[in-house]
C-alpha cells in the first residue's frame, strides 16, 4: 500500500503542473483563512509518505466557541488568562512553542515584540529539524516592522528584503541548526528552548518560521512565485477546506495521508506487538483508497461538532465511503470499557455526508455532533482530542486501509 501510495502522490502532483498554476495571493481569494496560510507550504510535501503534523488553529474561533476573551496585554495573570488557559485543554493543534511560552507572556513581548495572544492563528507542517511554522495575526500587533526589528537587531539579526515584500530576519553569525543550550530562552518562540537562532520572514500579517532557511525560502516562494506549488493550488486541499468550513466554524484540524494511520511495517508500536498485533479492521466494512484526509474540530451553538473527512475524485466511492467512516465512528469503544462506545460515553450522534466541491473532487465527512454534558469529565472537544492523540500513538484507525 506504501508503495502504491507513494505513485499516487507522485502522479497527483505531475498532473497538477500540467494545469496552469496560480500564486497564493489569487489562490485562495475570497477563501477560508485556513487556504490563505496553506498558500505558505510548499506542495511538494505531499510527495512524502507522511503529511507529518499538517495542523492548523484559530484562536479566535476557538475563543469565540468557547465564549471567553482574549486576555488583555494588561491582566497577562488574572481571571481572563486563567480562564483561558483552562479552557485551551481542547486545543491539541498549535505551535510547538505554546508550553513554553504560556507562561512567559511579559517576557515573550520583551524578547519579540509580541505575545501570543496576538496570534489569531497558526498553521504548522513538516517533521523536525526542517519543518515550518505560519502565524497569522493582526499586522499592527503581530508584524510591526519598527518593534519587531528593534528585538531582532537586539538578538543579533540582520535584514535583507526579498522578492514578494517579505523581510527575511537571519543571525549575523549563527545558522537555524545551531544548539546553545547555555543561551536558551523559552520566551523566544523562535528556537528559543534549544538557543536556537532560527529565521523568520515577516511580511504584513504573517510570520515564517523554521530552523531551516531552505524551509522558510520554500514557503515564501509558495506565496509568491508563480512557478512554485502551494498547498493551496491543489484541488484536494480545497475541497477538503470547504467541507469542513461550510458550515460552522473552524477551531482547528489535522491533515493525514494514509501512511499517517494504524501499524505500517517498521512502525515500532507493530514491533512491540509483534504476532499479537489485533486485527484492528475485523468490525470494519472496507474502505476506498483515498489520497488525503482530515480531522476537524468545529462549534455550532452549544454542540461541538467534529468531522472525520476523505477526499475522492470518484463521488461513489465518497458516497460508500461517507457511509463507512459513520459506522466506524459510531462503533468506537472507550478504551477501558469495551461495554459502552464512545458515543454513549458522550451522549453524541454521528451522521454521514456527501460533499461536491465545484473542482470535481467529492469529500465523504462522519459528522460528531456531542451537547454539554453535567459530567465535567467530559469537556467540549474531548473525542477530538482522542483522536489527534491515537493518531499520535499510531492507534488511529478510523481511517486505515486494508493491506
Amino acid at each position: 500500500m506504501r508503495q502504491s501510495f507513494r505513485w499516487l502522490m507522485i502522479l497527483m502532483l505531475v498532473s497538477l503542473v500540467l494545469v496552469p498554476v496560480v500564486a497564493q495571493d489569487n489562490a485562495a481569494e475570497d477563501g477560508h483563512p485556513l487556504l490563505e496560510l496553506l498558500g505558505f507550504v510548499p506542495a511538494e510535501m505531499v510527495a512524502a509518505e507522511s503529511f507529518f503534523d499538517l495542523s492548523y488553529v484559530d484562536f479566535r474561533a476557538f475563543e469565540a466557541a468557547v465564549g471567553i476573551a482574549r486576555p488583555p496585554d494588561t491582566d497577562l495573570g488574572g481571571d481572563d488568562f486563567s480562564n483561558w488557559v483552562n479552557q485551551s485543554s481542547r486545543l491539541v493543534a498549535g505551535p510547538s512553542f505554546l508550553p513554553d511560552v504560556f507562561i512567559r507572556q511579559d517576557a515573550m513581548r520583551e524578547v519579540v515584540g509580541f505575545t501570543v495572544f496576538d496570534i489569531d492563528r497558526a498553521l504548522m507542517f513538516g517533521a523536525p529539524p526542517s519543518n515550518g511554522t505560519v502565524l497569522a495575526g493582526d499586522p499592527d500587533a503581530l508584524t510591526d516592522p519598527l518593534v519587531l526589528g528593534e528585538k531582532f537587531r537586539e538578538l543579533g539579526f540582520k535584514a535583507q528584503d526579498v522578492d514578494g515584500g517579505f523581510t527575511l530576519w537571519q543571525h549575523s553569525e549563527r545558522d537555524g541548526f545551531e544548539v546553545d543550550i547555555e543561551n536558551r530562552d523559552p520566551a523566544n518562540p523562535f528556537g528559543g528552548q534549544l538557543g536556537r537562532a532560527e529565521p523568520v520572514a515577516m511580511t504584513p500579517g504573517y510570520l515564517l518560521n523554521s530552523a531551516d532557511i531552505g524551509t522558510v525560502q520554500a514557503m515564501i516562494d509558495s506565496a509568491t512565485d508563480e512557478d512554485s506549488l502551494a498547498l493551496s493550488d491543489l484541488p484536494e486541499f480545497v475541497a477538503l477546506v470547504e467541507a469542513i468550513t461550510q458550515d460552522s466554524p473552524l477551531i482547528q484540524a489535522h491533515f493525514l495521508s494514509p501512511a499517517d494511520v494504524g501499524f505500517i511495517p517498521g512502525d515500532p508500536m507493530a514491533i512491540i506487538m509483534g504476532q499479537d498485533a489485533p486485527n484492528v479492521l475485523a468490525d470494519y466494512g472496507p474502505l476506498p483508497v483515498y489520497s488525503m484526509g482530515v480531522l476537524a474540530d468545529t462549534q455550532d451553538g452549544d454542540n461541538a461538532v467534529h468531522m472525520a473527512a476523505l477526499v475522492y475524485a470518484d463521488a461513489g466511492d465518497a458516497a460508500i465511503a461517507a457511509e463507512e467512516l459513520a459506522q466506524r465512528v459510531a462503533s468506537q469503544r472507550l478504551p477501558l470499557n469495551a461495554d459502552e462506545t464512545v458515543l454513549e460515553r458522550f451522549g453524541a450522534t454521528v451522521e454521514s455526508a456527501v460533499y461536491e466541491s465545484a473542482n470535481g473532487f467529492t469529500v465523504a465527512l462522519a459528522r460528531v455532533h456531542y451537547p454539554p454534558s453535567a459530567d465535567t469529565t467530559v469537556v467540549p472537544g474531548l473525542m477530538y482530542s482522542n483522536w489527534v492523540r491515537s493518531l499520535w500513538m499510531r492507534e488511529f484507525f478510523l481511517f486505515m486501509l486494508e493491506e
